[in-house]
């Protein structure tokens, strides 16, 4: 496909990158010497190039002889440049990945940087000859449960939106940072006036959305009492990593009956905790159709998870009322945040690696049930119109819950769903899955663009796994900010 659409072939493929920031991950020289040579096999004519940190310690594991090196950076390029004269010399200096701003992690601040400060690093490279490409150009949407992860001592899920405060919003709006570019570019390559432009080409500065209005909430249901949650499931001896399943995204079922037992200390009756094990990444456990809570990673906070935590003591009187011991089931539903796209963890499976433990030893033998939540718009949407509403506000031993909502459109425009009175989960609009939210932020509002839209009735649908949402809203921008949850 690539190999057809380069420009010794009529096309515009003017260069192809070998690898991606190898020299981050490994220094295996004949791995990247069989990825140069199958290339050229393929019929690949154009540049070869290879794509690194600003560093020697990054060029020495990500290059290859026959590929032009070029480096990742967002700032400080005068000294980048001073670096790549020293280790590349005599070659044409390129920023592969010109970094104009950055993406956002759950639970950590939103990242913005301005026009100004962004542009005068473009104006660097291009007075000194450097070639560039930007990194994003153009921001973008991690739809359904796409969204990647990275993982410096802790796991940090990136959030939906990727709009990485780039120059062409995530809906295609010209920003302060796109014009600031356009006048550093116009020192160097002659432009016509913006508005003029923008007319040559068919294209607007800012894209039409929907007016700001409700989205009406019309139906709540208990997921738990729908035949989806309660149906059998095909058993393991172990609880089943994603992968074993074929589940790369979504959630993960997992039930069994275990035997609870009260012990009175000092007075007090308890009841022995589960412990999970090398749990990715977070999970919500119930017993006896009690809500427990929930366990795991929380956003973009340092914490010691292994073994995660579900203490049961707290309801002692619900599950034990007259002590000594009883059986119960157990349902834990454990859900996949993101995969880890970037250093020593790449590769990492998803689900309880390391099993489930209760008092003395680990328990066996789980029914495990995939939910390929990305997938699961219609029938999700199935089991909202025949499970019975919740009648008023529900409470925590209704979770998840299942949200209808509607809201109606003039005609086809983007809009931005706000779940800021929502807790944690996916929404659907018109049966897609346009991705997760979380109140603990910075994203609070969902991307929906045009072609998701219809003219007239427009439905929404949202599982949420920690509260029932109060509120929906369509907003005609992104909202970034956090909730009290």
């Amino acid at each position: 496909m690539i190999a057809a659409r380069q420009t010794s072939r009529g096309g515009s493929v003017v260069m192809v990158q070998v690898e991606n920031e190898y020299g981050s991950f490994g220094d295996d020289k004949v791995y990247l010497a069989h990825l140069r040579d199958g290339l050229i096999e393929r019929g690949i004519e154009e540049l070869l190039v290879t794509s690194d940190g600003p560093a020697r310690r990054w060029l020495t594991g990500g290059t290859v002889d026959g590929a032009l090196a070029t480096v990742n950076f967002g700032s400080r390029t005068l000294e980048v440049l001073e670096m790549t004269e020293r280790e590349l010399p005599a070659q044409p200096q390129m920023c592969m990945e010109f970094w104009n701003g950055w993406f956002d992690h759950w639970g950590e601040e939103h990242h913005e940087r301005t026009g100004g400060d962004a542009a005068g690093e473009l104006a660097d490279m291009l007075d000194n000859g450097m070639s560039l490409n930007f990194y994003m150009a153009h921001g973008g949407t991690n739809f359904g449960m796409r969204a990647g992860a990275n993982h410096f001592s802790f796991l940090q899920p990136t959030t939906t939106s990727y709009d990485y405060d780039a120059p062409i919003a995530e809906n295609g709006a010209l920003t302060e940072k796109f014009r600031a570019f356009r006048e550093v570019i116009a020192n160097h390559q002659e432009l016509p006036p913006l508005e003029e432009h923008l007319e040559q080409l068919g294209l607007v500065a800012q894209p039409a959305t929907l007016p700001a209005g409700e989205v009406r909430i019309e139906k709540v249901v208990s997921l738990r009492g729908t035949e989806r949650f309660t149906r059998p499931a095909e058993e393991h001896p172990t609880p089943p990593a994603f992968e074993d399943l074929g589940l790369e995204r979504g959630l993960l079922r997992l039930s069994r009956e275990i035997e609870i037992a009260a012990e009175v200390v000092d007075g007090e009756t308890r009841i022995q905790p589960l412990r999970l094990y090398d749990l990715h990444d977070r999970a919500w456990l119930y017993v006896d159709g009690i809500n427990v809570g929930a366990t795991g990673v929380v956003g973009n906070e340092e914490s010691e998870i292994d073994p995660a935590t579900i203490e049961l003591t707290p309801f002692a009187e619900r599950l034990l009322p007259e002590g000594g011991h009883r059986t119960v089931r157990v349902d834990i539903l454990v859900e996949n945040l993101g995969r880890v796209n970037f250093g020593p963890k790449l590769g990492e499976r998803k689900g309880i690696l390391g099993g489930v433990w209760q008092t003395i030893r680990f328990l066996n033998g789980w029914e495990a049930d995939a939910w390929p939540l990305e997938d699961m718009g219609e029938e999700l949407a199935a089991l909202l119109e025949t499970a019975p509403a919740l009648d008023g506000p529900s409470d925590a031993d209704d979770l998840p819950v299942l949200v209808g909502a509607s809201f109606d459109a003039k005609s086809p425009e983007d809009t931005f769903l706000d779940v800021s009175g929502a807790g944690h989960g996916v929404a659907y609009v018109n049966g897609f899955c346009v991705g997760r939210y979380w109140n603990i932020g910075p994203q609070l509002t969902l991307y929906v663009p045009a072609p998701l839209v219809r003219e007239g009735r427009n439905e929404v649908l949202l599982l949420d796994l920690e509260k029932q949402p109060t509120q929906l809203v369509l907003a005609e921008e992104h909202v970034f900010g956090r909730t009290d949850g």
